[in-house]
């Protein structure tokens, strides 16, 4: 072993690092390494050296396996990874968010959303949704969506996926809620009347990012440091990002206390 700290290993080496968040995932050749991380075989000869010097990998043949300690310090190891590869690909934008009203156990869980797309809308589109997700809802059939705000262009979107025979929930802050029953009476009231579809309301004192999750994308828009919606919205159809989305859409489900029905 080196004369080095573990952790100088672990984090002071951009290729031993993905080598190593990669084989969390399970055994990998050389070959399949290579592919994944985008690199020559000739660039993983030394840091897969090192790590296997380090005891945390193993090879077996041409296949490299994490050992016992290597799994251990990865596995925890992936959290803080995820969030510096998600702050590094966008840091302007996540320096200016307000991340304090994110609940905190998911704010710790941020890296999983894991490559996302940053949509800023131009001036000619401030007022419309991002034409990647309006393709990818009209195939969907279910959506989860927590409105602190909304695009009018997202009530008949959803609605369309009722229409359908779609799962529709819906979780509305009072000020959206008393806006759509104002403005949009009948689109509204038609939504409503779907069985598939499910509508609260949030306390006045809760305020949550306004996102939506579907079968295979999840549109996230977070305020920016003066509590403002800055027409920036992250998009990913990772997973992981998916499931982070749908765990953060149950925890506001728990804490609405009216539905629709009782508000009519």
């Amino acid at each position: 072993m080196s004369s080095f700290p573990l952790v100088d290993i672990v984090w002071l080496s951009q290729k031993r690092i993905k080598i190593l968040m990669l084989l969390t995932l399970g055994p990998k050749t050389a070959e399949e390494i290579k592919n994944e991380l985008e690199l020559d075989l000739r660039a993983l000869h030394l840091p897969l050296k090192e790590l296997k010097e380090e005891r945390l990998v193993t090879q077996e043949d041409d296949t490299f396996v994490l050992s016992e300690l290597g799994r251990i310090i990865s596995i925890n190891a992936k959290p803080a990874y995820g969030l510096t590869n998600l702050f590094e690909n966008n840091s302007t934008y996540w320096t200016s968010r307000n991340l304090a009203n994110i609940p905190r156990t998911f704010a710790r869980r941020l890296g999983e959303l894991g490559d996302c797309e940053l949509f800023e809308q131009d001036l000619g589109h401030m007022f419309q949704l991002p034409q990647k997700f309006i393709n990818s809802t009209s195939k969907t059939e279910n959506v989860m969506s927590v409105f602190s705000f909304f695009y009018p262009e997202q009530l008949y979107l959803y609605n369309a996926v009722a229409k359908k025979g779609g799962k529709v929930s819906l979780i509305l802050t009072e000020g959206v809620c008393e806006t759509l029953q104002e403005n949009f009476p009948e689109t509204f009231c038609e939504m409503s009347k779907f069985n598939n579809t499910e509508i609260y309301c949030l306390h006045e004192s809760i305020s949550p990012p306004a996102f939506t999750v579907t079968d295979n994308t999840l549109l996230i828009s977070f305020f920016n440091k003066n509590g403002r919606y800055d027409h920036q919205d992250i998009f990913s159809s990772n997973e992981n990002a998916l499931k982070w989305g749908r765990e953060l859409f149950s925890y506001y489900k728990d804490r609405a206390s009216i539905r629709l029905t009782e508000l009519q």
